[in-house]
Parts: C-alpha cells; structure tokens; sequence
C-alpha cells in the first residue's frame, strides 16, 4: 500500500520486495517493482533497475533482468557504481550459465567493494556470488579463500553473513568437497541460540549444516514444527513448504532412503 500511494518510495519498494522474497513471491516482487516505476525519479534510477532486475531474475526472465541492470548501469555514467545493480547482474548471468563472463565481471567490481561501507549483508553477498561462481567452474580452492579470508572474517554474529558462509559451504558440502567440518563448526557456534523459525532461509541453511557436522537436528525440527503449527493462519508456507523441505533435506543428509523421494515429491513433475 505504501508503494501504492507514494510510487517514489524505493526504500519502501525494497523492503516490500524482501518480504515478498522471504514468502517465495516472485509476481510479488515483480508488482511491487512495477508499482514504483511511475514515480521513480531520475537520480533514483539505478536503485530502481536494481529492484526490477532482481524481481525479473526472480520470475525467471534473466535475459530482461541483464537489461534492467545494465540499463541502470548506463544511467550512473560516471557515478559510483551501485552494488544492487552488480548484484542483479550477478543473478542473471548466473542464470544463463554465463559464468566466467560473470566472473570477470565481478573480479574487476571487487576492489570497490569495501566492507565499511556496505551492510555485512550486502558486502558478503556479493562475494559469496563470486565464490559460488568459482564452485560453479571447479575454483574450489578460490572459493575456500574467500571464505577464509573475507565471508568469515569478521561479522560472525550477523545472521546474514551466516547464511551466506552456511550457503557457500553446503554447496561445496554436495560437491563431497573436504575440509568442511570445522567451517561448518565455526559458523554454528557463532549462531544465536535460539532458532530463527521465522527466517526460514537461515534455519534450513543451519539443518544443512547440523546434518553435515552430525549434529543434533531434533530441536530445530521440532521447534520449527511448533512454529508452523502456531503460524498457520498467517504464514502457511511454513507448515506447507518449509518444514516439509527441512524434514526432506534432514532424512537426505543423513541417508535416510526416503528422503530423495520426498525431496523429489516436493519439486513436483
């Protein structure tokens, strides 16, 4: 409604747009990007084409995603470069399997990435992109360094940072990659203590985790059973879609033979 009745409101476009994002909204997101446009003024517009080129990404039209981030990149000319735009970009060529031209790109955006003046999200983010498209391309090694030297170096109590470091290693940890134990450790024991049920992005990333270091998962699991059973009228996802992919992600990780199955069933046809 905000965006509705002030179209020039990007903070609030934004905002609107992770909420639809954490719910699994992409036609979300994609209106709320549409609803700004008309009242996006010249000097927001990189901001703008960043928030549409994410909602397109996120609707699977990559190749109109790249020209949103690349059209807003145009628009700053001269200007300093906008991280969200860099990071819409980094979507779309992921997307299109275009990743060592991504890689490039990226690399050479990096040395203005400074993490004094970038949200700890933000600033890691754009580097797990980078390390995720070096798994992506066999780098292995590479994306070990960034996680040692910049995800988890500083920050470790933001739970933003962990999603990423838990992200990065679980898609090393499927590419039966070594070494990941005491870096999956490291990050559980920076967690908070009480699970996040209403971000369910971290608690699944944590299961994964738990799962990889042979951790007890039953309190994360159970707890998150209660708080979907209590959000049920508000928040559905929960019951219908999040505990449900927990409990498949768990059984798959521990070897449970119906765990695959139930991932499966849960991709649908």
């Amino acid at each position: 409604k905000v965006v509705e009745q002030s179209p020039s409101d990007l903070f609030a476009a934004k905002r609107g747009q992770f909420a639809c994002l954490m719910r699994g909204d992409a036609e979300g997101m994609l209106a709320l990007a549409r609803a700004a446009d008309s009242g996006a003024k010249a000097e927001l517009s990189p901001y703008y084409h960043g928030i549409l080129s994410f909602a397109l990404e996120q609707s699977g039209d990559y190749a109109a995603a790249e020209a949103e981030a690349r059209r807003g990149m145009l628009s700053i000319g001269d200007g300093a470069p906008d991280a969200w735009l860099q990071h819409g970009l980094a979507h779309a060529l992921y997307f299109q399997a275009r990743h060592a031209e991504a890689i490039d790109a990226l690399t050479a955006w990096s040395g203005a990435w400074q993490r004094t003046q970038l949200h700890p999200f933000l600033f890691t983010h754009l580097w797990w992109h980078l390390a995720l498209l070096h798994v992506e391309e066999g780098n292995v090694d590479e994306a070990l360094r960034v996680f040692d030297e910049i995800l988890w170096a500083e920050d470790h109590g933001d739970i933003e940072v962990q999603i990423n470091c838990f992200g990065l290693l679980t898609r090393l940890a499927v590419r039966n990659v070594p070494g990941l134990h005491s870096r999956f450790s490291a990050v559980l024991d920076a967690c908070p203590a009480e699970y996040l049920h209403a971000y369910p992005l971290h608690n699944l990333l944590r299961l994964c985790a738990l799962c990889h270091t042979k951790r007890e998962t039953q309190a994360l699991t159970q707890g998150l059973a209660a708080a979907a059973e209590a959000a049920r009228a508000h928040s559905p996802h929960l019951e219908t879609i999040v505990l449900p992919l927990a409990l498949a992600v768990r059984d798959t990780l521990l070897g449970d033979e119906g765990g695959v199955a139930r991932m499966q069933a849960l991709r649908g046809p």
